[in-house]
């Protein structure tokens, strides 16, 4: 699929490093170009943790991190983040659900 902002955006394309990629949305069937703003938070909407990530770095990527910074705990996740390993990794090492809405 074509994305129209590709070729023009100059938006931060000096260095790679922090240069825009293609991206795919799951949950949605949908391909975007950008960043992806991920971000844990408490049941009470208090931030855990937020980051920005080029929109080629899969959601898990970012998820992975978590399994040794919280246990004994349920995260709300959307389609993006499941699969069967890291559900049963998440569960296995720091007793984890991963569920969606």
């Amino acid at each position: 699929m074509w994305i129209a902002r590709e070729k023009r955006s100059k938006v931060c394309k000096a260095s790679f490093d922090t240069a825009p990629t293609k991206g795919f949305c799951a949950s949605q069937n949908l391909h975007f170009y950008g960043y992806m703003h991920q971000g844990v938070c408490y049941a009470n909407w208090v931030f855990h943790s937020i980051e920005l990530t080029k929109a080629n770095i899969h959601d898990t990527t970012f998820l992975r991190a978590f399994n040794t910074q919280l246990s004994d705990c349920v995260l709300l996740v959307d389609k993006g983040y499941l699969s069967p390993s890291l559900r049963l990794d998440f569960f296995k090492t720091a007793n984890i659900k991963l569920e969606t809405p």
